[in-house]
């Protein structure tokens, strides 16, 4: 797993970590797709979304994002983006972030490549000066967390239905 912060000339921020994993992208898509609600999301994770209305998850499915800590961190985000068996994209609507979050796959010929970006600009001193001493260091803790949570998970499934097939 790799994670990195880079600077573009608009002042935005990016947050990347990715994981390659050898399990086909058709195994991975579905549990990219339930990123947050997901039944392998760690549960012991700062990072939480809730979605907030029921039916079926699209472009414009909203959640309740929140990142836990010292004062607890929350924000609303719209799905604006879902391609199945390329990723999902999550536009920041309010909160201490302005940006979009986004997780992307792609079949390589022995497994897929899972990456995660948060792509993100800080406005007012005060929002910096929070996000970078309170909250930056978790967040990316946490996503670490998760992208480990989901390459056990997409290799355990992967190993389960190869016995199945296996066995038929």
């Amino acid at each position: 797993m790799s994670s990195s912060q880079q600077e573009s000339p608009k002042n935005e921020k990016v947050e990347h970590h990715f994981v390659f994993v050898e399990v086909p992208v058709e195994i991975v898509s579905p549990e990219i797709i339930q990123w947050g609600e997901a039944s392998w999301w760690p549960r012991h994770s700062r990072i939480k979304f809730v979605r907030k209305a029921q039916g079926e998850l699209g472009v414009g499915t909203r959640y309740k994002e929140s990142l836990g800590g010292l004062f607890g961190l929350h924000w609303d985000v719209e799905v604006t983006k879902l391609v199945p068996l390329r990723g999902i994209e999550w536009t920041i609507l309010n909160g201490l972030l302005k940006g979009y979050e986004a997780v992307t796959m792609e079949w390589r010929y022995n497994g897929t490549r899972i990456d995660y970006e948060l792509h993100y600009q800080i406005p007012g001193w005060f929002n910096k000066i929070f996000w970078n001493f309170f909250y930056r260091k978790s967040h990316q803790q946490g996503i670490k967390m998760i992208m480990d949570d989901l390459r056990r998970h997409l290799i355990q499934t992967y190993l389960e239905k190869q016995k199945q097939a296996g066995e038929a």
